[in-house]
């Protein structure tokens, strides 16, 4: 499993419950308190080698709960939803295309879990007839850091009392024994992408490891 090296925290973010749970969790690990202008000002300095080792808990600005841009007709979009609770990977795949779509080095995750299964009750009744794929792999793996997130302890169970909806978790991770006791109702769906030995080795730097 994942472990970062140090871990900063936005102050606004400080007192919020998963912020509490999760510097509870990690109490071995280095945590730092910062203003979040400042630290992502900053941060920008920072190689993407660096960011990896680095997990940065600050506030979400605007909806964290949103349509997949999609492709562009003619073309056929897949309608997928996306939560944002992470940004970036502490993975390092030579082929990750996050390495060159974000221009935050540092693996970001927003702490407001209340607010996401808000904003996913309000899309959901929105819709009530149409069946709805939900998923938190687009920006980030989904999984890579559960161990000290948790996000699908809540999101599990949560999306299992759901008719109208399915929740997608993507990861190269292995560790998945968290989630076998959650009730589910056969609303989640896990999927790993799988290469050859030779190409985890050469290409996804770190995936061997979690």
């Amino acid at each position: 499993m994942f472990r970062p090296e140090i871990i900063y925290i936005d102050r606004e973010a400080r007192e919020l419950e998963t912020t509490r749970n999760i510097l509870e969790r990690t109490r071995h690990i280095r945590h730092v308190f910062v203003d979040a202008q400042t630290f992502e000002r900053d941060v920008s300095n920072f190689t993407l080698t660096e960011g990896k080792r680095i997990v940065f808990i600050t506030r979400s600005r605007g909806d964290r709960v949103k349509a997949c841009p999609g492709t562009q007709a003619p073309y056929l979009c897949c309608r997928y939803t996306v939560i944002d609770v992470i940004t970036q990977c502490p993975l390092d795949c030579s082929y990750c295309i996050l390495q060159g779509y974000l221009n935050n080095p540092c693996v970001t995750l927003y702490p407001e879990f209340a607010q996401i299964f808000r904003e996913i009750e309000e899309i959901l009744d929105t819709q009530p007839h149409r069946i709805f794929r939900f998923g938190t792999g687009e920006l980030g793996d989904s999984l890579a850091l559960d161990g000290i997130v948790r996000f699908a302890d809540e999101a599990v169970p949560f999306f299992s009392t759901k008719n109208n909806a399915i929740l997608e978790l993507k990861t190269k991770a292995a560790e998945v024994d968290h989630l076998l006791a959650l009730e589910h109702g056969g609303r989640t769906v896990c999927s790993w992408s799988l290469n050859p030995s030779r190409i985890i080795a050469e290409e996804e730097h770190l995936a061997i490891k979690t």
